[in-house]
């Protein structure tokens, strides 16, 4: 039942043509107040997308991060100042990719797209399987992440925490 309700899908901005509505879905999650979704809150009835997706939308979201000591504007002018330097040659780090897969038990497969995205890297030993937090302190350098686990906000199960990472 913690699942059930609103959950952001940034991909809506990216779809012209879907129609979406405000009207019908009535979820009053109440374990979970922000997921509520309700006729006329602003949030959509629709749990997938009615149509493709015209144009990849993505975000960095660096919002209500309070174990981080930077604001949010710092942890936003980091990014873009490391995003930069890659970019530009100043930071190189080896083409490859690492995934800590959590979920192996389910069939859904989760880190599936993971393994196929990284694909493009050319050798099997480009990416491997690995545990974020032991694998990223070593002097392997990789240039994709993935990591799934049952989560919470700040959490995933396997990977690590915000905690972790502040």
């Amino acid at each position: 039942p913690d699942h059930q309700g609103a959950w952001p899908a940034d991909g809506i901005y990216g779809d012209h043509n879907g129609n979406y509505t405000d009207r019908t879905s009535n979820q009053p999650n109440t374990s979970r107040p922000v997921n509520s979704n309700i006729p006329g809150d602003g949030k959509f009835d629709q749990s997938v997308f009615n149509t493709d997706v015209d144009i990849p939308v993505g975000r960095i979201d660096f919002f209500n991060m309070p174990l981080f000591k930077s604001s949010e504007t710092d942890l936003l002018k980091n990014y873009f100042k490391k995003n930069h330097d890659y970019r530009t040659g100043a930071w190189s780090v080896r083409a490859g990719g690492i995934i800590d897969d959590n979920f192996t038990s389910y069939p859904e497969a989760f880190s599936a797209s993971a393994w196929r995205g990284f694909s493009v890297f050319g050798p099997d030993t480009a990416v491997r399987a690995g545990d974020f937090f032991t694998d990223l302190k070593g002097p392997t350098t990789y240039l994709l992440g993935y990591g799934c686990g049952a989560g919470t906000d700040v959490s995933a199960g396997g990977v690590g925490s915000t905690t972790d990472m502040s």
